[in-house]
């Protein structure tokens, strides 16, 4: 996610792939000496030919079980500048095929304040509010993380400084990795910028959705910075307290984000869309999904994952309830702790 007012930035893809492996054939050559005078055994150059083309099928047979057993290609994709569901070459669309995943929320957040890792949960509870197959999820905490363009086995939200050329002044990247052969994500991060001031900032949604479809109805200048301007107007309507201080909400980052770690990209129209591609100071009204984005991952996540799911040995489950289902306990702690900003609408 950009600042607003930045043009939205071209996709940029990495493919990390394992280093290729190739069978080198040793060659062994002998210099043919003399002539024998000796006849030769009968059916000695057809028990030659033989062998070699028993030693042919075997290295055969040994390349192709060492392919079989070779780790599935992955591919690294900074989630940026297009709205439309990606696919892998193949057709496949890029999303989660586990029922769950578990999130590893780090200390560096704390950096933003006490409610960091609440945010963190906020942000993931709206995504399984929708109708949409999500994966379950599990929270669990780390220490130490750091922005890698490698992957490690584990979904972590850290803080650091992006240092990905091109995106330096992003408020936030999502890196997913996915098997290109499949479609299906392995592993996602979500990395917030800390050279760009972020707090937890008082839910100001209707007024901040208010004020934003006012600009739109006034057209202002889409390529300037409206940073000031947006402050300002909240001041004049009480909508969002002084505490803002010009800072980023971090709620309101990580729930687009988190659209990111289910596969979705970003909304270039839609202003009002939680998958926008960009965000303005004290802003708020992007913890709430806009119709649009729940259709997006409605239709990513059309069916259930039929992958049986994977028993968590600790940490905070929460899962999203499906169309005649009641939520769970966990699910139901975090909405009465604010978690989730609108309900799911049940199916007819």
């Amino acid at each position: 996610m950009t600042p607003l007012g930045q043009e939205p930035p071209s996709l940029r893809s990495f493919r990390l792939t394992r280093p290729p492996t190739s069978l080198s054939a040793l060659a062994r050559s002998r210099l043919p000496g003399a002539p024998s005078s000796l006849p030769k055994p009968p059916g000695r150059a057809r028990l030659g030919l033989i062998g070699v083309g028993i030693l042919a099928l075997a290295a055969v047979v040994g390349l192709v079980t060492r392919l079989e057993r070779e780790e599935p290609e992955l591919s690294l994709l900074i989630l940026h500048g297009a709205p439309e569901i990606r696919r892998a070459p193949n057709g496949e669309r890029i999303r989660w095929r586990r029922r769950a995943t578990t999130v590893h929320i780090d200390s560096s957040l704390d950096r933003f304040g006490p409610g960091a890792k609440l945010a963190v949960q906020n942000a993931f509870g709206t995504w399984l509010s929708t109708d949409a197959y999500v994966p379950a999820l599990t929270f669990d905490t780390s220490q130490g993380a750091t922005l890698t363009m490698k992957a490690d086995g584990r979904n972590t939200v850290l803080a650091a400084p992006i240092t990905i050329p091109g995106h330096e002044k992003d408020l936030a990247v999502a890196l997913v990795y996915w098997d290109e052969r499949t479609g299906a994500i392995s592993e996602a991060d979500i990395v917030v910028n800390t050279k760009v001031p972020f707090a937890v900032l008082e839910d100001a949604t209707d007024d901040d959705r208010d004020s934003r479809q006012d600009r739109d109805r006034h057209d202002h200048d889409r390529d300037r910075d409206h940073d000031h301007d947006h402050d300002h107007h909240h001041a004049k309507q009480g909508g969002q307290k002084s505490s803002c201080s010009g800072n980023y909400d971090l709620q309101n980052v990580l729930t687009h984000e988190v659209g990111h770690y289910l596969g979705l990209g970003e909304d270039v129209e839609n202003r009002l869309a939680t998958m926008y591609f960009s965000s303005a100071r004290c802003e708020t009204h992007k913890r709430t999904l806009d119709t649009s984005d729940e259709q997006a991952a409605t239709t990513l996540y059309s069916a259930p994952i039929e992958e049986p799911i994977e028993q968590a040995s600790a940490g905070c489950s929460v899962s999203g309830s499906r169309p005649g289902e009641r939520p769970t306990a966990a699910f139901l702690l975090l909405a009465a702790l604010g978690a989730l900003t609108r309900r799911r609408s049940a199916k007819s």
